[in-house]
C-alpha cells in the first residue's frame, strides 16, 4: 500500500514519476457497514462514501498539490468535483492547482469577536458532489460547530455516501504522535485516531495495487540518477506487472466504473 520515496508516504494514489512528492494514499472500498461518530450524526440509505488520504511527513511536502491534481483527473473524467476547504497557506502553487475546481462556500462563526471559517457540511450535503477534496484532516473545529474534528465531518459525508480524498500528517495520528514528540520536542495537540486511517485502508493490500506499487517504483528507480540506481539495486528482481502473485489474492473491490482509484 505504501509508496515510500523521501519525502511524504503515499500508498493508494500512487504519484506520477515527475512528481517530487511520493505520499501514502489510502483508498477504502465501499461498504455498508458505518462506524459511529460523536453526535449530530448524518446516516443515509446509500452506500458508504470512499476515503483516500493522502499523509505526509510533514506540512509543505506536496500532499495537498497531489490531492489537487488527482481531483482534476476526476474531473477530466466526469467525475461531480469540488473543494470542501482548502489551506493554501500563501502558497502560490498549492492556489494555482485549485484553479478550475469549483469551492463550496464554507461556514462562518464567530467565537469571542474571531470570525473563523469551517468546513459547512450541511453545504456540501445540498451541493451533492461524487467526490469532495478537503485539507487539514485533524483541525479541529471552532467552538460552536456541530462536530469538534473535522474528521468527524468527513465521517458525517462519507456516511451519506460522499466520496472524501483528505490531507493529513503523520504526527497527527493518535499512535504516533507520543513518539513525533519525542524525536522532534513539538507535542501536536491535534490528533486523529487510528481508525480513521485504518478504515480507508481496509481492502487495499491485493494483488493488482501491489504489482502497480512495484512498476511505480522501477519508474522511479530508472528515472533517477545513477548513484540513486547503484543504491536500488536491490529492486533488480522484481517481476513484470501482469505476473499472478503466489498465495490466494483479494480480489479488488473497487466497481467497475471506480477504477481510477
Amino acid at each position: 500500500m505504501t509508496d515510500l520515496e523521501r519525502q511524504p508516504v503515499h500508498p493508494g494514489a500512487l504519484p506520477s514519476a515527475s512528481h517530487p512528492a511520493a505520499l501514502l494514499s489510502a483508498t477504502a472500498p465501499r461498504s455498508s457497514s458505518s462506524c459511529p461518530v460523536p453526535a449530530p450524526m448524518i446516516r443515509s440509505s446509500q452506500r458508504r462514501g470512499r476515503h483516500k488520504v493522502f499523509i505526509g511527513m510533514a506540512p509543505g511536502v506536496g500532499m495537498t498539490c497531489l490531492m489537487l491534481q488527482e481531483g482534476h483527473e476526476r474531473l477530466r473524467d466526469g467525475s461531480d468535483v469540488v473543494i470542501g476547504l482548502l489551506e493554501t497557506h500563501g502558497r502560490r502553487e498549492t492556489a494555482r492547482q485549485a484553479e478550475g475546481l469549483e469551492q463550496v462556500p464554507r461556514k462562518r462563526l464567530r467565537h469571542c469577536g474571531l470570525e473563523r471559517e469551517e468546513l459547512d457540511v450541511a453545504a456540501v450535503l445540498e451541493r451533492r458532489p461524487q467526490l469532495m477534496l478537503v485539507d487539514e484532516l485533524a483541525h479541529s473545529n471552532a467552538p460552536g460547530s456541530e462536530r469538534a474534528k473535522r474528521w468527524q465531518d468527513v465521517e458525517a459525508l462519507l456516511l451519506s455516501g460522499v466520496d472524501v480524498y483528505s490531507t493529513p500528517n503523520i504526527q497527527h495520528l493518535e499512535s504516533l504522535n507520543d513518539r513525533v514528540a519525542e524525536l522532534t520536542g513539538v507535542l501536536v495537540g491535534e490528533r486523529i485516531p487510528n481508525r480513521v486511517l485504518e478504515q480507508a485502508l481496509a481492502g487495499y493490500f491485493h494483488c493488482a495495487n501491489l504489482i502497480a506499487l512495484r512498476e511505480r517504483v522501477m519508474v522511479c528507480i530508472t528515472t533517477a540518477p545513477s548513484a540513486q540506481r547503484r543504491n536500488a539495486a536491490g529492486f533488480r528482481g522484481i517481476r513484470r506487472a501482469g505476473q499472478r502473485c503466489p498465495g490466494p489474492v483479494l480480489e479488488s473491490r473497487t466497481p467497475p466504473d471506480r477504477a481510477g482509484w
